[in-house]
């Protein structure tokens, strides 16, 4: 079963809210507005995980830490953040890291 957090985005909104008019307007069917949203959930899914190469790394002191559902909830103190952008050009990996320190 794919993750539906995306759905909650403005790109998904617009999907749900699409698929909603054609019900109403017996374009389509419940059924088939159901199918649509379960494919748009794995192509995002699918598409995050392979395409999107990029990485932050945070250092810092927990603080709190919860676990609701599937997600996990921290509360980091004094965190450093580094953003790494990954570039794969002829499978030689290249990188820039640039660090941010939030207080």
């Amino acid at each position: 079963m794919a993750y539906q957090l995306y759905r909650n985005t403005t790109l998904g909104n617009s999907l749900q809210e699409s698929l909603d008019e054609l019900i109403q307007t017996q374009q389509i069917t419940p059924q088939l507005a159901l199918q649509v949203l379960l494919q748009f959930d794995k192509a995002i899914n699918t598409a995050l995980a392979n395409r999107v190469r990029n990485r932050v790394n945070f250092r810092g002191s927990l603080n709190i830490h919860r676990f609701s559902v599937f997600l996990r909830f921290y509360e980091v103190l004094c965190a450093s953040l580094s953003f790494c952008d990954i570039l794969c050009v002829s499978d030689v990996l290249c990188g820039s890291l640039r660090t941010y320190n939030v207080l």
